[in-house]
């Protein structure tokens, strides 16, 4: 993916996000995260996934 277009695909996560719409966000940054790793994708993957309320329990 070329790096404009990946600017672009990360916009459009944002714009989701803003708009209450997780799952639309998990969607982009599934394809984003198998072709950039940047930390901007992570942060905005892990408050979409505290969002959904999805909390990974750390204790045994």
């Amino acid at each position: 993916m070329k790096p404009l277009k990946i600017q672009r695909q990360y916009v459009a996560a944002q714009n989701h996000f803003d708009k209450k719409e997780y799952h639309d966000v998990l969607g982009i940054l599934n394809k984003l995260l198998d072709v950039h790793k940047d930390p901007r994708h992570y942060a905005l993957l892990g408050a979409t996934l505290l969002k959904l309320k999805m909390l990974v329990s750390t204790q045994n």
